[in-house]
């Protein structure tokens, strides 16, 4: 499965390298982190669902690091007062103690796909296709396929919020 993971994660990294280009944008943005969302909202023609994606992906990760350290803190407090726990009493003690950022991260995670969907609609109009294209460029893992066809496919070209043809950089 991680084999799986990684080979979409480099052809999601080599499409997004592609479609910068279509743009107008330098393709290296892609592989920054952070960055490569701004500019995808920017592309799609709102620099503010770009910096709203940003600011959701930040808290998103902050709220991750926050859950392992709590996690982690607990573990090690249990094993220091208790070397015979079991596993039960550890999983119970991480229950309650961070079931209300498991809460909140799980809302981030559905923010942040409900925010991929719309730069991905927007960006999917900047390349003049149809409903059915904006319809599947938001279903999970075929999201990929049609990605990748806007950047590798020579008929798709990206036009600008004015409605020019960019010509890639």
């Amino acid at each position: 499965m991680e084999y799986i993971s990684l080979i979409l994660l480099i052809l999601s990294a080599a499409t997004y390298y592609v479609i910068f280009q279509k743009a107008g944008e330098d393709g290296w943005k892609s592989f920054v982190p952070f960055y490569n969302a701004y500019i995808i909202g920017k592309i799609s023609g709102s620099k503010v669902l770009g910096i709203i994606w940003v600011i959701v992906i930040l808290i998103l990760v902050f709220c991750l690091i926050v859950v392992f350290t709590k996690m982690v803190d607990i573990a090690n407090n249990l094993i220091v007062a208790n070397p015979t726990f079991s596993y039960e009493e550890l999983i119970s003690e991480m229950k309650e103690s961070v079931s209300s950022e498991i809460s909140m991260i799980i809302l981030l995670i559905f923010i942040n796909y409900i925010v991929f969907c719309i730069s991905n609609v927007m960006l999917s109009t900047c390349f003049n296709q149809g409903l059915m294209f904006k319809i599947l460029i938001c279903v999970p893992y075929v999201n990929f396929i049609m990605l990748a066809i806007l950047a590798f496919s020579k008929n798709y070209i990206y036009y600008s919020d004015e409605g020019e043809i960019v010509e890639e950089s």
